[in-house]
């Protein structure tokens, strides 16, 4: 406040309004770090849950066809049974032959009846496929087969993030 004559002025000196300014700059600078961190961990979480959507889904998805392989009285209607490749006849109004094959960083899902591959998943570091028969023990014979596990393996690119799930199928009590 400055008085000149009878009139009394008031206002803010220059030098006030500089000592503002940098008080303001000096709380910028110490809270801009936090915002950007606070920002780089959203980013982070946003990308870590799209993967494990990606593994929840493909997870789900190759459950969902595993249960339907069709059995013909004798055993379960299976063409290949390895690690990375799953290959079986679905029970289905239409005969329809399904393959699951695990091949670089993809997951591939494929149908005879209609004609179709598509990728199910991306960002797969590891994949695999175990058989077990009702006692719980390994088996590589269609005969014994009961249960199928799903092995799934995935790696955020951006993260880095590695997630992983193991489902296991039990399949349709055929006996």
């Amino acid at each position: 406040m400055v008085v000149q004559g009878n009139k009394t002025v008031t206002g803010f000196t220059l030098i006030e309004m500089v000592m503002v300014i940098v008080l303001l700059g000096i709380l910028a600078g110490l809270t801009a770090p936090i915002f950007s961190q606070g920002l780089m961990a959203s980013r982070l979480t946003v990308d870590n849950l799209q993967s494990m959507e990606k593994i929840r889904y493909a997870s789900e998805r190759m459950a969902r066809e595993i249960r339907q392989v069709s059995h013909n009285g004798a055993s379960y209607d299976v063409t290949t049974m390895t690690a990375a490749n799953f290959v079986f006849v679905k029970a289905a109004a239409a005969v329809t032959t399904v393959s699951i094959n695990y091949s670089g960083s993809v997951v591939n899902l494929g149908y005879s009846v209609p004609l179709a591959v598509a990728t199910l998943v991306d960002e797969v570091s590891a994949m695999s496929f175990a058989y077990f028969n009702a006692m719980g023990a390994v088996t590589s014979n269609a005969v014994d087969l009961a249960f199928v596990e799903i092995n799934l393996t995935l790696q955020n690119p951006n993260t880095g993030g590695v997630f992983t799930q193991r489902t296991r199928v039990a399949l349709r009590n055929q006996s």
